[in-house]
């Protein structure tokens, strides 16, 4: 496995990118929630009656963008389900446990002294996925999952190898996924990672970007790593950063242990041969190539996927909007009128 993905990426760095995609079906996937709390964090902007509407304004924004930019042939918008973090809090109970609020929010001098967030937030929320039923996307709230589960169980196990799949979210997470026929938009950096460039941008081959993290954990999920094994240790004993070689937990996992059975003083390889078990949870807890789905969820997904698309209505979308005080130009809304024609 580790020596065709490697392959791969040579074979795709050798071709010239605009002859792998030129003729090729594009089908955008969209972390809806992760999208949603980020405009909600940086778009300060406020309707007439002074309530903040930014999260609205700056999710419809950024879709449109997306849309304009990379031509979809299909939208689908994932969100988080209720109960989706069970599991991944039964493999760790502190999973997302100190995950603070989003709190950028309040330095807006502007929307002090408003209501609660947290109720603003859900006025916001509920205005968007009304808006969604009027518009050419899919929609998919799966309950029991995380989005990030559900999406990347979609990108690789349910579309089309021959389509160009792009996920959209600020989630480093889905970096292990990119590879010929997915790529990653962060809507963090503004930046679209591809096979071809993304060890130029992150400083890893996408598996061992997880495998990196497995050992040095995600501070953002409140997922701790191995005690004293950071990525410049990892790098310079293991060569993690290299652009010729997959790393698996595995492989650096027995290198540790021969080199500490064979009496090493270096504490790295210690530190890793008696926490190994961090490893593996965070494994569990951060891949995301085999999310693991019952066959009644798999089935569910497949269910959803197949049902037809929402029926597009350009009047009341747009009505929906503007009673929540918010105004689109024609242009703004012209996106998603030829959206609707490559969808139907």
């Amino acid at each position: 496995m580790g020596n065709s993905y490697i392959d791969q990426f040579k074979n795709y760095i050798a071709t010239a990118e605009s002859e792998q995609t030129v003729n090729r079906e594009v089908i955008l996937l969209i972390d809806g929630l992760n999208l949603f709390l980020r405009a909600f964090s940086v778009v300060p902007t406020l309707n007439t009656n002074g309530e903040h509407t930014g999260a609205v304004i700056g999710f419809f924004n950024t879709i449109r963008k997306l849309v304009r930019e990379h031509s979809p042939s299909e939208v689908i918008i994932v969100f988080d389900g209720k109960g989706g973090s069970v599991r991944r809090r039964k493999l760790y109970s502190e999973y997302k446990e100190k995950r603070v609020s989003v709190g950028t929010f309040n330095r807006f001098e502007e929307v002090k002294g408003l209501a609660n967030e947290g109720e603003s937030m859900k006025r916001q929320l509920v205005t968007v996925l009304q808006s969604l039923e009027h518009l050419p996307v899919r929609t998919v709230v799966i309950d029991g999952v995380e989005a990030d589960d559900v999406v990347s169980y979609i990108a690789v196990h349910l579309l089309s190898q021959d389509a160009h799949k792009i996920i959209a979210s600020s989630d480093k997470d889905y970096y292990q996924l990119v590879r010929e026929d997915i790529s990653v938009y962060s809507l963090h950096k503004k930046t679209l990672y591809t096979l071809q460039n993304i060890h130029e941008h992150i400083g890893y081959l996408p598996k061992n970007f997880l495998t990196l993290r497995c050992f040095t954990g995600d501070i953002s999920d409140n997922i701790n790593g191995v005690h004293r094994v950071g990525e410049k240790g990892l790098n310079k004993h293991f060569q993690l950063n290299a652009t010729d070689k997959e790393h698996t937990i595995d492989s650096i996992v027995q290198e540790a242990e021969l080199h500490v059975k064979n009496g090493t003083k270096v504490k790295l390889y210690q530190n890793i041969a008696e926490q190994k078990y961090i490893v593996y949870r965070n494994y569990n807890l951060m891949q995301l190539e085999e999310p693991p789905m019952s066959g009644q969820l798999s089935s569910h997904i497949r269910t959803v996927l197949d049902q037809p698309l929402n029926s597009y209505s350009r009047y009341a979308f747009y009505d929906l909007l503007r009673k929540s005080g918010i105004e689109f130009t024609t242009d703004d809304v012209s996106t998603w009128d030829k959206l609707a024609k490559k969808t139907h």
